[in-house]
């Protein structure tokens, strides 16, 4: 209860043409409680990942929306703990990811709007939030990265994904030695291809 309040007390309002919308469903599978409210878009719209035909879907945490300004802000809390510079994270190697998604469902959702704000709130004191630079260059990004990977994965190579490596990476080889698990996340990364693994450490 006090992150929710956190989070709905962090900041007033006070332009008279937003309009506030929180758990905002895009690219299908709505729940039915969703549909009930007037949305700013279609729900069961396709949302495609540029140069694709790979789909997703998702609900916006919350969206913030100026009709007269063309603008749209798009929020993702957080709960958990705060990473080290957070500032400084835009994709996380992919393990961070909504900024950007929201920002691509805005742009195609919303094509009259000229302006899209993506940014993340740490609920946990002090509130704060970050927002994210060149969304649009970062949603192209991260459409590349997936055309990569899947490009690896329809020839045949199934590898540990962003979640294990690299911090984590060591799990999927306990109790091996430490050389071992040197060992193979080099072969995985060469599985992987230069492109691809080239993703896992952006910032």
């Amino acid at each position: 209860v006090k992150l929710s309040l956190a989070g709905l007390t962090f900041e007033t309002l006070t332009e008279a043409d937003t309009r506030s919308w929180t758990e905002v469903p895009f690219g299908g599978g709505a729940r039915e409680a969703a549909l009930r409210t007037p949305l700013p878009w279609d729900p069961e719209q396709p949302v495609v990942l540029p140069g694709t035909d790979i789909r997703i879907q998702g609900a916006i945490d919350r969206l913030d929306l100026r009709t007269v300004a063309q603008a749209v802000r798009v929020t993702d809390y957080k709960t958990g703990q705060r990473p080290k510079a957070p500032d400084k994270i835009n994709i996380g190697g992919g393990a961070e990811l909504q900024r950007v998604l929201y920002s691509l469902a805005c742009r195609q959702l919303l094509p009259d709007i000229t302006r899209v704000a993506a940014r993340l709130i740490y609920l946990r004191p002090p509130v704060k939030a970050y927002a994210l630079e060149n969304g649009q260059q970062l949603g192209d990004l991260v459409a590349n990265w997936v055309r990569q990977a899947r490009i690896v994965l329809e020839n045949g190579v199934i590898y540990p994904g962003v979640a294990v490596m690299p911090e984590r990476f060591g799990k999927i080889a306990l109790p091996a030695s430490a050389s071992y698990v040197d060992r193979k996340s080099s072969a995985i990364r060469e599985a992987a291809g230069r492109d691809l693994a080239a993703f896992w450490g952006s910032k």
